[in-house]
């Protein structure tokens, strides 16, 4: 019997896991029942919270089909722009309705959206913004990188403390804190 039985090398079978993937580029619109929203946080256990095309918030729930496996083209954080269907069968809970996930998009995606759909998106756009100089300031922590350059006779100084020199005060007198002086250290008393 043929080694070859499948008609492709065994290693392409192996390697060609996950199917095509590729990016085709057809974009999405919303219709009946579907509305366009923003992510405003991360909730957890496969939820979202949502800010949907008229202002109010929802609770986004992400099916399987967007997780696991797949879940590489649907990387979601706040202020990333999808599709979702309202839950119109579900009563709200707490004043804030139940939705699903239909279509996660991307930066392209969504400046294409803009531009083609009559519809307000202010809300969306506002939360996409918040939430985008919520994330920057989150990066920020403080540090400043500067080019100044200290005064020489104050580099002199740490200089002198980093090697162990001593160094002279204001009065005359030599500072006797630093490692390396004079006194002995008696490892019995420590």
């Amino acid at each position: 019997m043929n080694s070859n039985a499948g008609g492709r090398n065994k290693k392409k079978q192996r390697a060609s896991k996950g199917g095509g993937g590729r990016y085709l580029g057809k974009l999405r619109l919303a219709e009946e029942g579907e509305m366009y929203a923003c992510v405003d946080k991360m909730v957890g256990n496969g939820r979202v919270s949502v800010v949907g095309v008229d202002g109010n918030p929802y609770n986004c729930v992400i099916r399987q089909k967007f997780k696991g496996r797949h879940k590489r083209d649907n990387m979601m954080c706040a202020g990333t722009w999808c599709l979702v269907g309202a839950r119109e069968w579900e009563s709200r809970q707490n004043g804030v309705a139940v939705c699903d996930l239909l279509h996660v998009y991307r930066d392209a995606d969504v400046s294409a959206i803009k531009k083609k759909e009559t519809m307000n998106l202010g809300a969306l756009i506002a939360t996409e913004d918040l939430a985008k100089s919520v994330h920057i300031d989150a990066i920020n922590d403080g540090i400043v990188f500067t080019n100044d350059i200290e005064d020489v006779g104050v580099q002199q100084e740490r200089e002198d403390r980093l090697l162990g020199g001593e160094v002279d005060l204001a009065d005359g007198e030599k500072d006797s804190s630093v490692i390396g002086g004079d006194d002995d250290i008696d490892f019995d008393d420590i």
